[in-house]
């Protein structure tokens, strides 16, 4: 007798990238006579169970070439030859949900960052994954095991990533929390030195300004080469002479950006007083009618005064003499001082007791002494 041809297998949805591994173990039938019957084998033919309609579907597990056949008999009961569905997995299991997280956190709060990479780990061998941005709505297929997100804020939960099996299977999505990826660097910051007058000043304290939120802030004593971070909203810069960009100041925001440097302008930093000034008499004595007071000791680009009652107020000086009034001075009520070009006062110059006595005494008279009759 004729023996039927032998029934076509096929599995009904290869699910997954690769061939022969597939989420779905439904198995389609064709090529089947009319009338007959036909039944299939999950043990390389040692035992045959009989097949209804034009399917049967496999429980999940690993198939060799050669385990699962199929044969038909026709109405006469002659039996075809069997013809195997070759090596088959069915893997039903989703994968675990993959891991994402901030490749490179720059800045000094988590979850803001001025790199955007995003990695990706716990990726089952031979899986895909995707990336959605809108909160699972869309999906985008990934590359490698990493992405990057563009400069924005992202809620948690808006950026999720997931895997599929090689057989096809999805796992759960994972969350990424919210992160914001901020590329853009602050402003530079300001810079201002009370005092400073043509270079020069006895002010230390350097205020800095326009400060972002949340930002921190360096000042360099070297152009550059190196930093200290700053605290507060000043700085104070040693006795010293300064030259063009040596003192710059910057700041890096939440993210990690880091603005253009600030420098200040050439300075002198002097905090030392001048000396204190030698004063003396032109005439060199306790009682005088020479008025002239000697002021020497000045330091050069200084200014200087002289007090007549003891500090209690000072007139600025000219040349380096001042003329005295008039009048009696007790020891240390004369005074002098010098203030350099940074505004240093040095220490005060004592004059001893003085008097001055410019007034030519009276007249004497002149009177005959009647000597009388001799």
């Amino acid at each position: 007798p004729t023996r039927p041809p032998i029934p076509t297998l096929a599995l009904a949805n290869d699910t997954g990238e690769a061939d022969g591994i597939t989420s779905d173990g439904t198995v389609l039938v064709g090529g089947l006579v009319e009338g007959g019957t036909w039944e299939f084998s999950l043990d390389g033919g040692t035992t045959w169970q009989a097949g209804s309609g034009d399917r049967f579907v496999l429980a999940e597990g690993d198939y060799a070439a050669g385990e699962v056949l199929v044969r038909q008999s026709d109405a006469d009961g002659v039996t075809s030859g069997t013809r195997t569905v070759g090596s088959v997995i069915v893997d039903t299991t989703a994968p675990e949900a993959p891991s994402v997280a901030l490749g490179n956190d720059t800045g000094t709060l988590d979850g803001i960052t001025a790199d955007g990479t995003m990695v990706i780990g716990g990726l089952e061998p031979g899986a895909l994954w995707e990336v959605s941005l809108d909160g699972g709505v869309s999906w985008q297929r990934g590359v490698g095991d990493r992405f990057i997100l563009a400069e924005g804020d992202y809620i948690e939960g808006l950026v999720q990533v997931r895997q599929i099996d090689r057989a096809g299977n999805v796992s759960a999505p994972v969350e990424l929390g919210p992160v914001t990826v901020d590329l853009t660097a602050p402003q530079a910051p300001t810079l201002a030195l009370d005092g400073l007058e043509a270079g020069i000043t006895n002010e230390t304290l350097v205020t800095v300004g326009n400060l972002e939120a949340g930002a921190r802030w360096e000042f360099s004593l070297d152009g550059g080469a190196s930093w200290t971070v700053g605290t507060g909203t000043s700085f104070s810069l040693p006795e010293g002479t300064y030259g063009l960009d040596q003192v710059q100041v910057r700041q890096t925001d939440g993210a990690g950006n880091v603005s253009p440097a600030t420098a200040l302008t050439p300075v002198v930093i002097d905090v030392t007083p001048p000396a204190v000034p030698v004063i003396s008499l032109v005439a060199d004595s306790a009682i005088t009618n020479d008025a002239t007071v000697s002021v020497e000791g000045l330091e050069e680009g200084a200014r200087w005064e002289y007090s007549l009652n003891g500090g209690v107020s000072w007139v600025v000086g000219v040349g380096d003499s001042f003329e005295l009034p008039e009048g009696r001075y007790a020891a240390g009520q004369i005074l002098t001082r010098q203030i350099d070009a940074a505004g240093n006062v040095g220490g005060v110059a004592s004059l001893g007791a003085v008097e001055i006595d410019i007034t030519p005494p009276p007249t004497p008279l002149l009177t005959l002494i009647d000597a009388g009759d001799d």
